[in-house]
């Protein structure tokens, strides 16, 4: 259960490419409507019901930082608004034995809520695309955390510090880059980089590349892997993912309408 978890949070937290239909899912990725050029909403709806979770995605036109980028680097103005609330989850994995990975013994998680905000720069050209954001989540938790309750395991360690009181921000900033190679052939790479400015073990680099097979027009056949560096309380660690827990690449088929 911890890996399932684990590869849900993988995919949970995770950048995409940009679509160019109206709606768009994936077995793993979000749900994303594109109502307008200024304006979409995306969302996981597999998990909702267990962590709630939404992210508002907004074009800014004519304000003088969007025309100073739009005239000297032919680029585009985004800020990005989520929230996530994972109690339920969190709740739900609080017991012994395979399906458990907090013990029972710890009280149940009171509400929780993080929420991030970020001003993105995107720029897109005929063959490939490519988007800059820097921003900040903060966390807020009902009340205080039992320290024990902290799950050390790469992409939802570095998420879940910030429901604890001593460190309940941090900074973020992602990089992304999508190159089409011909009509069939996508690569995709990002770079995330999590820091917390108020706590140890504060900084975390995550590295998520894949591969993508344009079946069709509406369809896209993805493969690759994440590379997550970070910082734990029991030392600083390397992970390769999914390969450090199964011999597959991640894998994922979404389809646009």
């Amino acid at each position: 259960m911890r890996y399932f978890i684990f590869l849900a949070f993988s995919f949970l937290f995770s950048n995409e490419i940009q679509s160019n239909f109206k709606n768009e899912i994936g077995v793993f990725k979000n749900y994303k409507y594109i109502h307008s050029e200024q304006f979409e909403i995306s969302s996981y709806p597999i998990y909702f019901f267990v962590i709630p979770n939404i992210n508002v995605r907004y074009r800014y036109n004519n304000t003088k930082a969007s025309d100073y980028l739009h005239e000297k680097i032919h680029s585009n103005l985004y800020s990005n608004h989520s929230f996530f609330i994972p109690t339920a989850l969190l709740n739900a994995v609080k017991k012994e034995g395979m399906m458990g990975i907090v013990s029972p013994e710890l009280d149940d998680f009171p509400f929780m809520i993080a929420i991030k905000n970020e001003i993105e720069i995107f720029k897109e050209k005929e063959n490939y695309n490519f988007n800059f954001k820097i921003g900040m989540t903060y966390g807020y938790s009902a009340k205080d955390l039992d320290k024990r309750s902290e799950i050390d395991l790469p992409i939802i360690y570095p998420r879940m510090k910030v429901f604890h009181s001593n460190s309940n921000c941090n900074f973020n900033g992602y990089v992304g880059f999508n190159y089409k190679v011909n009509e069939r052939l996508t690569l995709f790479s990002n770079l995330g980089v999590i820091f917390y400015p108020n706590e140890n073990h504060n900084f975390h680099v995550e590295n998520k590349s894949f591969i993508i097979w344009n079946y069709s027009k509406k369809v896209k056949i993805k493969t690759g892997y994440k590379l997550v560096y970070g910082e734990y309380p029991f030392g600083n660690k390397v992970h390769l993912l999914p390969f450090n827990i199964l011999p597959i690449p991640l894998f994922d088929i979404t389809w646009s309408w």
